[in-house]
């Protein structure tokens, strides 16, 4: 019962004050034209209807003697709207009474849940079908079966919103409640998509309320993903709209919100001062709302944070301790920040067994964020390192970096998402000034045309002279219009650049510890390890080469939704490309006890295809498929289908089976959604972005194949996918690749050869010289940090070739190729090579632009390198 009530303060602190249910309204007005039997059966029912719809979330929160009555009138009211043919009035009627027994007779809200979703759906009340939507997802535990579950499912709810709700004041109000819905299932992006619709019709109304609410709310999502900057800036922003509004109650919690805002940034002075004015808004006896004790309750436990944070831990378990009995069984919103206070306190003060118990006690909480679960198991881990017990310490440590590792995630996915919205946002604005700048010009001309007839009526000379004022003016307002129209133009540019630098600057910080990972390994492999080393080595190259693909994954998906990735098509066996793959999941399934095994054909035929993208594709399922499975094995299929009426194509069939958790039917749909998962607790279980099988499903698509599973809960999963190839033959004109022979061949060429390598991270310059050093016989290498000393360096010296990284101090790689470019001697016509963790087309493009010959990307295989400078030093000397 705690939690319902709890969870529904949340709906009267956001709906009251936004202004989405009228407010003062004369209940005794509206009751007694009720009960005034000399009025029409309609009238009667009008004045009902709104009494109802008025208090329809206020009367699960101040439960009082005028509700009581209202609901003693509801089976005269039905019987009424039944015999007069006026059923639509009982829409909200029932939401009220399904609002009024959840609190009073909860025994009785479920049948009526359902007798309302079947009115609300009958007579196309969108907003209340929303709201009961809502309630059976998070509030009221019904059984669903009975649901006509083709109107009633998420999709549809948001299609409504989009399409069939029109009321400025009912699209807040739906935009609100289906925000917060994705806020408890912890879906932040689809929260903060809504949140922001809400914040943009707020604004046509000028409702200042509502963006106070928005704003705090958006502030709420970011200060708990770890996004401080964003979150403080979304907290001024609602603070402003709240004291317009006058809004103390929103006022009171926002300090709040800023005060844990500072906690977390470890700024306890700063946090006090602002929980000190929550505390003295919130306390009875201020003017403010009466009935959020809940946030009053918040922000003492907050309180008590600043003394955990001043190391006062007594004060705080003082503080805490006053609570107790209010959180003892109680589930609410304020409860894991309370119990993280409360086990911060006892660890402070070395009672390690009370710390550990409160840790777990407020783990069980259901609707613990992310942030706060982060605390508890960090709790966790130290009180158990204390007592020596470092089994379960480990444990804790486990999951306290795997919530840290999602955090990480979800910060990168609302970046992500943020830009999107803003491109979103300014296209559509775009769109619009053009079609009034549009709309204009055909008023203007109707209207010219008007003006001149009339005119014509009076003297020619007077039609003369308003036609030349008319375009005068009309020429002025298209010109400020188009200016407005050119800078949208260019905002929108901005926003989509601001997104590219936002994936190229993740994929360089990545990339650069990558490369010196995989090229320390690759050396240390070359250099005669001892026999049981070479194991470990093995698992680190291939870990670091599968970990490189995940990385990949976010930019493949940026690449894939605008268009711009390539496909290889160049020769590859299938056999050898599964046996490389099962290698590389063996560790991983053998560290979870999993039987891995393959059916493949032996002596498939070469295929001409992209391995690269094929070898993710599997990849991507078969990490999925030992990732959500615990016990039992995973199995690779593949079966090879001659395709009739085409000679010499085959269709790849694969199948990927596993004896995992298995997926509900209602979820399949959803899985190979960008940032999807079937379940909402998979990423804190489990881990992952919910990338994964989006790509797949692109890949494949892209290669025009097919992808489809098929799951059963609780048994299993089968993953399908089919991609046509054409059966390789040596006519083809296409280069197979690089051989590591090869490679060897051409090193042998560049015997003695000269090389400035430019790299200010020292780790991957010690990469690039052992690898050189180990492949090419006598090559002397010199080293600069950044762009400067490199350009000085080659005035002074002779190199026969240059490899360059890009993001340097000082100056930069195109800096200093241009530099060199410009420089009046032959040595202005050095090959310079581009190394660099950036490996976007955009980056690639500028290379090139800067005047670089080639391009590698880090990390870097050291065979392509070499064949690269082969290759172009050739090209140089005839």
């Amino acid at each position: 019962m705690n939690r319902v009530i709890l969870i529904i303060i949340y709906l009267l602190i956001h709906f009251a004050p936004l202004g989405l249910v009228a407010e003062n309204t004369n209940h005794n007005t509206l009751f007694n034209a009720w009960k005034n039997k000399t009025s029409s059966p309609k009238e009667r029912l009008e004045a009902f209807y709104d009494l109802v719809y008025n208090n329809v979330t206020t009367s699960l929160y101040v439960h009082s003697d005028a509700h009581d009555l209202w609901y003693a009138e509801l089976d005269d009211v039905t019987k009424l709207a039944v015999q007069t043919n006026n059923e639509s009035y009982l829409t909200r009627v029932f939401l009220f009474k399904t609002n009024y027994e959840n609190v009073v007779y909860p025994e009785r809200a479920c049948a009526t849940a359902l007798r309302a979703i079947d009115l609300a759906v009958d007579h196309k009340d969108y907003v209340t079908q929303l709201k009961l939507f809502f309630y059976l997802k998070i509030l009221i535990p019904c059984p669903l079966e009975n649901i006509r579950t083709k109107e009633f499912t998420l999709d549809k709810m948001r299609f409504n919103i989009a399409n069939r709700i029109n009321k400025v004041n009912e699209r807040m109000e739906a935009e609100s409640i289906i925000g917060y819905y994705f806020v408890m299932k912890s879906k932040y992006p689809e929260a903060i998509k809504h949140l922001t619709n809400l914040v943009e019709l707020a604004k046509k109304i000028r409702n200042n309320r509502a963006l106070g609410v928005a704003y705090e709310d958006l502030g709420t999502i970011h200060s708990d993903i770890g996004n401080y900057n964003e979150a403080q800036s979304y907290f001024e922003k609602s603070l402003h709209w709240a004291k317009r509004a006058n809004d103390s109650l929103t006022i009171g919690r926002l300090y709040m919100g800023i005060s844990r805002l500072y906690l977390r940034l470890e700024n306890p002075q700063k946090a006090l001062r602002y929980i000190d004015s929550s505390i003295y808004i919130l306390s009875p006896g201020s003017k403010t709302y009466k009935e959020c004790d809940e946030c009053l309750k918040k922000a003492l436990t907050d309180k008590a944070g600043v003394y955990n944070m001043k190391k006062q831990y007594t004060k705080a378990l003082q503080e805490l301790l006053r609570m107790r009995s209010y959180y003892a069984d109680n589930f609410s919103a304020g409860n894991e920040f309370y119990y993280s206070e409360l086990a911060t306190a006892y660890l402070g003060l070395k009672q390690m067994g009370l710390a550990i118990k409160v840790a777990e006690k407020g783990l069980l909480n259901p609707n613990v964020q992310l942030n706060e679960s982060k605390r508890k198991y960090e709790i966790l881990y130290l009180a158990w390192s204390d007592l020596g017990n470092y089994k379960k310490a480990f444990e804790a440590y486990q999951k306290f970096i795997s919530i840290k590792d999602t955090l990480w995630k979800f910060r990168n996915v609302q970046e992500v998402t943020r830009l999107e919205l803003e491109s979103n946002f300014t296209n559509e604005s775009l769109k619009n000034k053009l079609e009034y700048t549009e709309k204009l010009n055909t008023e203007k001309s109707n209207r010219n045309i008007f003006i001149a007839f009339a005119i014509m009526a009076f003297t020619l000379v007077i039609a003369l002279f308003y036609r030349v004022q008319f375009m005068r003016k009309t020429q002025l307002a298209l010109e400020e219009k188009n200016l407005l129209i050119e800078a949208e133009k260019e905002r929108a540019k901005t926003s989509e650049k601001a997104k590219q630098q936002f994936l190229a600057n993740m994929s360089h910080e990545i990339r650069t510890p990558m490369n010196a990972i995989k090229g320390m390994t690759d050396i240390l492999l070359r250099r005669n390890p001892q026999k049981a080393q070479i194991a470990y080595l093995d698992a680190i190259k291939k870990s670091s080469a599968s970990l490189l693909i995940i990385i990949n994954d976010i930019l493949d998906i940026s690449k894939i939704e605008s268009d711009k990735i390539e496909l290889e098509r160049i020769p590859f066996s299938l056999n050898e490309l599964i046996r490389n793959v099962h290698v590389l999941m063996q560790f991983k399934s053998e560290e979870k006890g999993l039987e891995l095994k393959t059916i493949v054909p032996e002596n498939i035929p070469l295929l001409m295809g992209d391995p690269n993208r094929l070898r993710q594709i599997i990849i991507n399922l078969v990490s999925n498929a030992i990732k959500f499975t615990e016990q039992g094995s995973v199995t690779t299929v593949l079966k090879v289908i001659e395709v009739e009426n085409e000679k010499d194509v085959l269709k790849a069939m694969f199948t990927i089976i596993d004896t995992g958790i298995g997926i509900e039917d209602g979820n399949i749909e959803r899985i190979f959604n960008s940032f999807e998962q079937a379940y909402s607790d998979t990423s804190h279980r489990f881990g992952g972005t919910g990338l994964g099988l989006s790509i797949s499903k692109k890949l494949v698509n892209l290669q025009k194949g097919d992808i489809w599973v098929e799951s059963e809960k609780g048994v299993g999963s089968k993953f399908h996918f089919t991609i046509p190839y054409t059966i390789y033959k040596t006519s083809d004109d296409l280069d197979s690749g690089i051989s590591q022979e090869n490679s060897i061949n051409m090193a042998s060429e560049l015997e003695g050869l000269s090389v400035l390598v430019v790299e200010d991270n020292a780790f991957n310059a010690v990469v690039v010289q052992d690898e050189l050093k180990d492949i090419i016989a006598g090559v002397s290498i010199i080293t600069a940090k950044n762009g400067l000393i490199a350009l000085e360096l080659v005035k002074q010296h002779h190199f026969d070739i240059v490899l360059m990284d890009v993001q340097m101090p000082v100056m930069n790689g195109f800096e200093a190729t241009k530099a060199i470019r410009a420089l009046d001697t032959d040595k202005r016509k050095i090959p310079v090579i581009a190394m660099t963790a950036n490996v976007l087309n955009e980056e690639i493009e500028n290379c090139y632009k800067a005047g670089m010959n080639e391009f590698i990307g880090k990390p870097f295989d050291s065979h392509k390198l070499i064949q690269k400078m082969y290759w172009l030093l050739k090209t140089q000397n005839g």
